[in-house]
């Protein structure tokens, strides 16, 4: 009888390992299916950003640890409290072996020190949020490390004093809208993003209680 309770008790284990997360030779699993491919389709607020990373870009099981990383945030991400108001950086279709696929909302800016957004379109009032560690490892792998747009922003935003102005991706055309506002701070501007879904620690979003 005991012998029969671990038994149960292993196979439990293995179905679970293999519904969601890596199973037999390194296949991705979510909700016991393969995750084959990850796609992601600039959006509007991508597109309004002076020189958009790409239109759409794929991920597979060439692209290294890619789908892993993906997978990760998507398992990991945190329920928030609240309704959530935001703008769509990026729609993210993941393909299954099966030839189902899921779409998500996700947002995730070219700055460090943020929390992606995640947001499952199927329940578009509810967002989850992805550690910084997690988030700064999709950053790899959609921006590309330190993208040449990031560097051309730096280049063209640089204060000459301390604070680095160029670290925001979409500074022109914040500085542009009467939406937000800047505010002095010592020899130089560091922008106060208010209103419209955008703050530089929490991500494109604003939360309603």
């Amino acid at each position: 009888m005991r012998i029969l309770v671990i038994v149960i008790l292993l196979l439990s284990i293995a179905a679970t390992g293999c519904a969601s997360g890596t199973g037999k030779n390194g296949k991705v699993m979510l909700d016991g299916k393969e995750i084959v491919s990850v796609k992601l389709e600039c959006a509007d607020f991508c597109k309004r950003a002076e020189t958009p990373p790409f239109a759409e870009k794929t991920f597979t099981k060439e692209n290294g640890d890619a789908l892993k990383v993906f997978h990760k945030g998507i398992v990991n991400a945190e329920k928030m409290n609240g309704v959530v108001d935001y703008v769509v950086t990026f729609f993210m279709y993941l393909a299954f072996e099966d030839g189902t696929q899921k779409k998500y909302v996700l947002n995730v800016a070219d700055e460090d020190g943020m929390n992606a957004l995640l947001v499952n379109t199927e329940e578009s009032s509810q967002g989850y949020t992805i550690s910084k560690d997690l988030t700064s490892e999709l950053r790899s792998f959609i921006y590309g490390g330190e993208s040449e747009r990031r560097m051309k922003l730096k280049k063209k935003f640089a204060c000459g004093c301390s604070c680095a102005c160029g670290r925001y991706p979409h500074r022109l055309q914040l500085l542009q809208s009467a939406l937000y506002r800047k505010r002095h701070l010592g020899s130089c501007y560091k922008t106060r993003w208010i209103q419209a879904g955008y703050a530089t620690r929490t991500g494109a979003y604003r939360i309603f209680h």
